[in-house]
């Protein structure tokens, strides 16, 4: 509920009115001043839903092939998750079955970690499609650090134990992260199973330098220079109605788009790397209709991507065309 709607209410008008202590007023006049807080905040709500509808639905003419971009990898990653459910139900381990002395249900954890993979991807779109893209953005982060945690825990097994391992004691939980579950750590991690998998030297170098880039970005967008990003990416003229944001500004949609591609891209290298080590690590076979549908969506949300990142370069050219004009 918006703060106008809370306040779409004569009783708490009259309240709020009331209690204007340091202003002394005539009860005729407190009655003209309700009056005019309730008529404010019903014109301002009846605005605020227009606009919204109105720039809701230029978003999404706008990012229409990146909303069906992230729709199929959101409905990848569910079904991924219902084959998780599917195994636990009928017995089957899940990850890992040395867990289970430790914890009867930590095998699940995997689960959880790819559940909020899928709404966190789906907050980063909403925040897009508003027109947050600094914050859609400051999100991605959290979507790279939770996907390589979950890659990382099923490479190595000490890295799920860790993150299973319950204590009510802060100080233990802060000094278990510092020592295993740090960014920097489970990128390490991860690099083992990068060399595992045959990746060359300079493969392994680029790797590293475009996660080392992404993470700073990440840090910087997420931690101290947030505020400020935040201020920068939201700053408007509050004089002017900022209806058509998406059609006014190129920059917003454009901005939107590559949001939405970069964290496709993430979701898309976790569903990717997912699938291989549930295969070589856990014994998964992935066959039945619940995984044929994995492997379905999964394949078209790569088709979706191929297609956006190609319209993302073509628009990238007719943005610095037009500029050069």
């Amino acid at each position: 509920m918006s703060f106008l709607n809370i306040l779409d209410s004569r009783d708490l008008c009259e309240r709020a009115v009331s209690q204007t202590t340091k202003i002394r007023l005539e009860p005729e006049v407190q009655r003209l001043s309700v009056d005019a807080l309730a008529q404010l905040v019903d014109s301002q709500n009846e605005r605020l839903e227009h606009t919204q509808r109105e720039r809701l639905d230029a978003a999404r003419e706008l990012l229409g092939a990146e909303l069906t971009m992230v729709a199929l990898g959101t409905l990848a990653t569910t079904e991924l998750t219902n084959y998780c459910r599917e195994r636990w139900s009928e017995g089957q381990h899940v990850v890992w079955p040395e867990l289970k002395p430790v914890s009867p249900k930590a095998e699940l954890l995997v689960e959880d970690m790819v559940v909020n993979s899928a709404n966190t991807l789906a907050a980063i779109e909403l925040l897009s499609v508003a027109g947050y893209e600094t914050q859609a953005r400051t999100i991605v982060r959290r979507l790279v650090e939770l996907t390589e945690l979950c890659l990382a825990a099923l490479f190595d097994f000490q890295t799920l134990r860790h993150y299973a391992n319950k204590s009510e004691d802060f100080d233990a939980i802060y000094d278990t992260w510092r020592r295993h579950l740090t960014p920097g750590t489970i990128r390490r991690v991860l690099q083992r199973y990068y060399v595992e998998v045959g990746l060359t030297n300079d493969e392994l170098e680029d790797q590293r330098k475009s996660s080392d880039y992404d993470q700073r970005w990440l840090s910087l967008a997420s931690h101290n220079y947030f505020l400020s990003l935040a201020i920068e990416g939201q700053h408007t003229d509050v004089s002017v109605d900022q209806r058509f944001e998406f059609i006014l500004d190129p920059t917003h949609y454009l901005s939107a788009a590559a949001t939405l591609r970069k964290a496709c891209e993430v979701q898309a290298n976790f569903l990717l790397v997912v699938q291989h080590l549930l295969m070589i690590k856990h014994g998964w076979k992935f066959k039945g209709p619940t995984p044929n549908r994995f492997m379905y969506y999964r394949a078209l949300f790569n088709c979706a991507r191929q297609f956006c990142y190609d319209k993302g370069e073509e628009d990238q050219r007719l943005s610095e065309g037009s500029s050069d004009e």
